[in-house]
């Protein structure tokens, strides 16, 4: 009986050993991974505070309408920056917060550099709707028009409702954009020509060629500016000039003298 206690309590100590062998090498481990993890942090915040690493260059790609001074302080990037804490995607958003900026790319170029790539809207037309808004080529109406900036084609005939419903009218836009584009290429597009959306008569260009309202209505427009020009150079050849055309097809018009 007096045997079966002796063995019983020697196996329990040598448990109790074990246990505090395992625990004591855990707590070792344990002590080694927090060490190393706050050594890690701290070389990473004295490598952070490293005048090396600090912003000195911001180089931007991509502008015309800014200058490099501007497109900085966009950035929001402040002096003695490190380059390790700068965020990129914020950069990005503030940069693309303003409206004539319709995409940016920012990367870090180690140890002292952000580059920047940014992609400006380039206005092609203004549309009036409740107030003169800027539109690119693709459609996009990216900010209302200042003063200053209303030396463009003008795009009539539309109203948020339009726009919103993306009815008949508002798809007209595409064709006027196409119409922008392809008397651009001729160089025949004027700054006075305004375009009048119709659901029911198309396109029909205002002051073109002094005060001439011309209808071209709903397609073939590229055909059809061939037609136009060839009417307007007969008619300066013969010293006449036109109050109104209506160009029906690639082969009719009605011209109101």
């Amino acid at each position: 009986m007096k045997l079966y206690s002796k063995q019983k309590r020697k196996i329990r100590r040598k448990r109790d050993l074990q246990r505090i062998k395992t625990s004591l090498f855990s707590s070792i481990i344990l002590i080694i991974v927090v060490s190393s993890f706050m050594i890690i942090a701290a070389g990473y915040k004295y490598i952070q505070n490293l005048d090396y690493f600090k912003i000195q260059h911001i180089n931007i790609s991509g502008h015309k309408k800014y200058t490099l001074k501007k497109i900085v302080s966009l950035t929001k990037i402040h002096g003695g920056t490190s380059i390790f804490n700068a965020n990129l995607r914020k950069i990005s958003q503030n940069l693309e917060s303003d409206p004539w900026i319709s995409r940016s790319v920012v990367k870090k170029k180690f140890p002292d550099t952000i580059e920047i790539e940014i992609k400006e809207y380039d206005p092609i037309a203004i549309v009036k709707l409740d107030a003169y808004y800027l539109m690119d080529k693709n459609g996009t109406l990216f900010k209302k028009s200042t003063k200053n900036e209303m030396g463009l084609p003008r795009i009539t005939g539309l109203t948020k409702k339009d726009i919103v419903e993306n009815n008949k009218t508002a798809q007209m836009i595409d064709s006027a954009i196409v119409i922008i584009k392809t008397m651009k290429d001729r160089n025949a597009l004027k700054n006075d020509l305004t375009f009048m959306l119709d659901k029911t008569f198309g396109i029909t260009l205002l002051n073109y060629n002094g005060n001439i309202e011309t209808n071209l209505g709903f397609e073939n427009f590229s055909d059809k500016l061939l037609l136009l020009q060839k009417i307007n150079t007969d008619l300066a050849r013969k010293g006449l000039s036109a109050k109104r055309i209506n160009i029906k097809s690639t082969e009719k018009a009605y011209i109101a003298i």
